[in-house]
């Protein structure tokens, strides 16, 4: 991460509960505070990441 960045990420995991990726939402510091980005995006990120989960539990 740069510095002046702000962000919120979530983890992936496989089928064992290994993570194997992340998804993050990045943002000027400028533009949105962790709290914004939290607020905003990390309940999107989360169901992204239960989706993805549903995924790569059947094809890993």
């Amino acid at each position: 991460m740069r510095r002046g960045s702000t962000l919120v990420a979530v983890p992936l995991f496989d089928r064992n509960g290994k993570i194997v990726a992340a998804m993050k939402v990045v943002a000027p510091t400028s533009r949105a505070s962790i709290e914004d980005l939290q607020r905003r995006f990390l309940p999107v990120l989360q169901r992204a990441a239960e989706k993805a989960h549903d995924v790569l539990r059947v094809r890993m």
